[in-house]
C-alpha cells in the first residue's frame, strides 16, 4: 500500500492532549513562586486582589502593592496562564495539511489530464494555510490557573 494511503489515518489518530491546571492545598507551592510573579489571591471574605509577589512565608504573602494576607485567609491563589493561539494554529496548519494531502491525493489518483500528480503538492499547503487561519482565530482560553486552593 503507498504511503499516501496512510496519510489521513495516521492524521486522524494523533492525539491532541488537554493537561488539566495543576491544583494543591500544598502552601509550600506558593513559597516556590518566583518574586515578581503576577498572581490573584482570593481570601476568605471572598476579595481578590492582583499584584507581583513580593515575599511568601510560612504564614503570610505579601504583594508589591502592599497587600499582604494570612495563610489562613488565603482561599486560592492563581497566576496569570497565556492563552494557546499559537498551539492552536500549528495544530489547524497540521490537521489541514493532512487534509489538503489526502484531497490532493484522491484528486491524484483520478485524474488523467495535465494536473496529474499536482493535488498533493497543490493541496498541502493550501490547506495547511487554511486549517492555520482558522486555528489562529479560535478562542485560546487564557486566564487565571489555580496554583494553590483550599478544599
Amino acid at each position: 500500500m503507498r504511503l499516501r494511503h496512510w496519510i489521513l489515518p495516521l492524521v486522524l489518530c494523533i492525539p491532541i492532549i488537554h493537561v488539566a491546571p495543576a491544583q494543591s492545598d500544598d502552601w509550600g507551592v506558593v513559597k516556590q513562586l518566583p518574586q515578581g510573579q503576577k498572581i490573584k489571591v482570593v481570601t476568605a471574605d471572598g476579595r481578590s486582589h492582583q499584584g507581583a509577589v513580593r515575599s511568601v512565608t510560612d504564614d503570610a504573602i505579601q504583594l508589591e502593592n502592599n497587600f499582604t494576607a494570612a495563610k489562613q485567609d488565603v482561599r486560592r491563589v492563581q497566576i496569570r496562564h497565556g492563552g494557546h493561539r499559537v498551539r492552536n494554529a500549528l495544530i489547524g496548519a497540521g490537521v489541514g495539511a493532512g487534509a489538503g494531502a489526502a484531497i490532493g491525493a484522491g484528486l491524484d489518483s483520478q485524474s488523467n489530464g495535465f494536473f496529474r500528480n499536482e493535488g498533493v503538492a497543490i493541496g498541502t499547503p493550501a490547506f495547511a494555510g487554511v486549517g492555520l487561519l482558522i486555528g489562529a482565530v479560535l478562542p485560546s482560553h487564557g486566564g487565571w490557573r489555580d496554583v494553590y486552593r483550599v478544599r
